[in-house]
């Protein structure tokens, strides 16, 4: 509650947004910034034949819907309408 009342303000401030999952906070600069775009950037600058992406929160679902069909996204817990294979 103190986060939320008084540092998320602060960064909110500094061009920063927060996201809310299960038990964590994001904070990310404000733009077009996720998981998945960051996931996007390392499989471009490491050009590994396989990527895997382990991930139990709402906010892996952005890794999980930029990997390929050659790639490894797992959701642990119950998968409900997850984009993890």
């Amino acid at each position: 509650q103190i986060f939320q009342e008084d540092i998320i303000p602060l960064l909110a401030r500094d061009k920063f947004q927060h996201r809310k999952g299960k038990k964590v906070i994001e904070i990310i600069p404000f733009g077009d910034w996720s998981k998945g775009t960051v996931v996007e950037m390392l499989v471009k600058h490491f050009r590994k034949p396989v990527t895997i992406f382990i991930g139990d929160d709402v906010t892996d679902e952005g890794a999980f819907g930029v990997l390929g069909p050659n790639d490894v996204s797992i959701r642990v817990g119950h998968k409900g309408n997850s984009k993890a294979s």
